[in-house]
């Protein structure tokens, strides 16, 4: 059970970055004005931090 543990904690890690490297992103789009690309990519990271919060949960 600590393989998977280990593998639910690397996900989660891998997760972060990639919220963090998508909220970039979407700043970026904002600051362009493009509205619409801004919204895919917020919503995207809202289920991206939707996972991640599961994950972290499971984790305990």
């Amino acid at each position: 059970m600590a393989d998977a543990g280990s593998k639910l904690s690397q996900t989660a890690a891998l997760l972060e970055a990639a919220i963090e490297e998508e909220q970039f992103a979407a700043d970026h789009l904002l600051s362009r004005n493009r509205y619409r690309d801004w919204e895919n990519c917020s919503l995207r990271i809202g289920a991206m931090r939707r996972v991640h919060r599961d994950l972290l949960a499971e984790l305990g």
